[in-house]
């Protein structure tokens, strides 16, 4: 994780924080298409438990909420293969999976 996304990544463990009812996230990992298939999904997996490790160690998110799992370069942001393309595709995204009504 680059040190510029940890202010990010501590305003997203205090809206997690403040808003319980939100029971189950998945932090998805994604990468561009550069590699093999195989390389991308361990790449995705391992960019999508570092933030999993960030928010639990670092941002008190009770670790029973939050499911990692990586999606290689098969679900891209956009299409294409320049730098800046490339780049938009290597990310993390969180979706929320279960809430209560708060």
């Amino acid at each position: 994780i680059k040190t510029n996304s940890y202010k990010l990544l501590f305003e997203i463990a205090l809206f997690l924080n403040e808003r319980p009812f939100i029971t189950k996230i998945e932090i998805q990992g994604h990468t561009d298409r550069q590699g093999s298939r195989s390389y991308n999904l361990k790449l995705s997996e391992q960019r999508a438990a570092a933030v999993k490790r960030f928010l639990v160690k670092e941002g008190s998110v009770d670790p029973n909420r939050l499911r990692s799992k990586g999606y290689g370069f098969d679900q891209p942001l956009v299409e294409g293969q320049s730098a800046n393309i490339r780049a938009k595709n290597r990310r993390v995204e969180l979706v929320v999976l279960e809430r209560d009504k708060p």
